[in-house]
């Protein structure tokens, strides 16, 4: 269903549109790259957050807080798939 929303929406507004950022579309868009991610396909799921990101740095800018929030989730997304796990901190007892 997600998917269908994403494509709905796509055909009707210019990706572009400021209405797609804030849209269910996008709401959609990044629940189904979390979707993506529980089922273990990362792939996909990286995929769409980076066109999710690249969409709020276009229309919100670098420095908004929401850019900001998608922004470390895919590059945490990216470090696990490195196999480096978490950049949480040093682990303890270590």
């Amino acid at each position: 269903l997600e998917v269908q929303v994403i494509e709905t929406y796509k055909s009707k507004l210019r990706v572009d549109h400021p209405n797609m950022l804030t849209s269910m579309a996008n709401l959609a868009m990044n629940n189904l790259a979390f979707t993506f991610k529980s089922k273990g396909e990362e792939g996909k799921a990286i995929r769409l957050m980076e066109e999710y990101v690249r969409k709020r740095k276009h229309i919100l800018g670098p420095d908004h807080p929401c850019t900001k929030d998608s922004e470390d989730t895919l590059n945490s997304w990216r470090i696990e798939g490195l196999g480096l796990g978490s950049v949480s901190g040093p682990q303890a007892g270590a």
